[in-house]
């Protein structure tokens, strides 16, 4: 794929013809690439070691949705694969780095062989 851009219109009528086929073509793979990529920049700078983990857990959430997607109800394929990209780039930043629970200390006490005695 030659574009470093997407047509909303393209996008649309290429996941139509896949829905019809019942299989994800590759032109619709690399469009789906292309969205991950553009939306996952940030992190090339920020975590560049972890970049390819992000988009491929963005990749599996968008290949699980793919079924979930109805064209005759909305038109913006663009809007729904964005904002399915965008929470599975956090699920895989979040499996990285998890978030602590708000309001809670975490205590960890080792003993002289550097085990956990008990977590608060």
């Amino acid at each position: 794929m030659s574009k470093v851009y997407l047509n909303n219109e393209e996008f649309h009528n290429e996941i139509v013809k896949c829905k019809k086929e019942g299989k994800i073509s590759n032109e619709l793979l690399d469009m789906f690439r292309l969205l991950i990529r553009r939306l996952n920049r940030k992190n090339i700078t920020l975590y560049p070691e972890l970049y390819e983990d992000f988009e491929q857990t963005a990749l599996i959430d968008v290949l699980i949705a793919f079924d979930k997607y109805d064209p005759e109800r909305t038109q913006s394929a663009f809007a729904f694969f964005s904002s399915v990209i965008t929470f599975g780039l956090a699920k895989g930043y979040n499996t990285y780095f998890p978030k602590k629970c708000k309001g809670t200390v975490r205590l960890n006490f080792k003993n002289d062989d550097g085990k956990d005695v008990f977590n608060i």
